[in-house]
């Protein structure tokens, strides 16, 4: 999979910037966000941007054959659900997955039934994506019974990511509002402080990118 992954890129020039800072995945929002792009944007940065890069798209209660249109024409590796979607939908794909759980205490019964999904990874959220706001971390290990890798996202930024995972040992990270000076629109400098944190604080907890 993935260890870092810079979410909501909407231009060639973020997207550029965070490959070149070390990010290993960037993501592409193609449900309704102050940060969505259209196919063609996405598939046009596509095309400048490594090969050895994981491209995710992210959506939300779209078709079946709309995600798979969106993934042919983008390239992209990874669909990253955020919506109501089933197992069954989800598995249905036939693609690489990864499905985000909305935080908010412990896990309840119907996220424990992801565990048994197809799901690549597990998305751990705060509820309102993009928001900039962390859920209580300390739910964060309750997640682990899912037998998932477990991708932290909410509230990052360049000042807490190397705490948060030294402490919490999250196989990924995943970051947009944190590294952002306006919605849409990436600050270069975040970028590569948030990455050089990471990747101090993947190394400090044994892990390497």
């Amino acid at each position: 999979m993935f260890r870092l992954k810079i979410c909501g890129i909407t231009n060639l020039e973020d997207a550029v910037a965070a490959q070149n800072a070390g990010a290993e995945a960037l993501g592409f929002i193609f449900c309704a966000s102050p940060r969505q792009v259209t196919l063609n944007t996405a598939r046009e940065i596509r095309k400048h941007l490594s090969k050895q890069i994981i491209t995710v798209g992210v959506f939300r209660g779209q078709e079946r054959d709309g995600i798979r249109k969106v993934v042919e024409q983008c390239d992209l590796n990874y669909v990253q659900l955020h919506g109501d979607e089933s197992i069954d939908f989800a598995d249905s794909l036939g693609l690489q997955y990864l499905k985000v759980l909305n935080v908010n205490g412990a896990p309840t019964k119907e996220d424990l039934t992801w565990g048994s999904s197809n799901a690549a990874g597990v998305l751990l959220d705060n509820g309102y994506g993009g928001s900039g706001e962390p859920f209580d971390w300390s739910c964060f290990n309750d997640y682990r019974q899912l037998n998932k890798p477990l991708i932290l996202a909410g509230g990052l930024t360049p000042e807490n990511v190397s705490e948060a995972i030294t402490s919490l040992l999250p196989d990924a990270v995943d970051v947009c509002s944190g590294v952002e000076q306006i919605k849409g629109k990436k600050e270069l400098d975040k970028i590569r402080r948030f990455i050089e944190a990471a990747k101090m604080g993947f190394k400090t907890g044994g892990l390497t990118l």
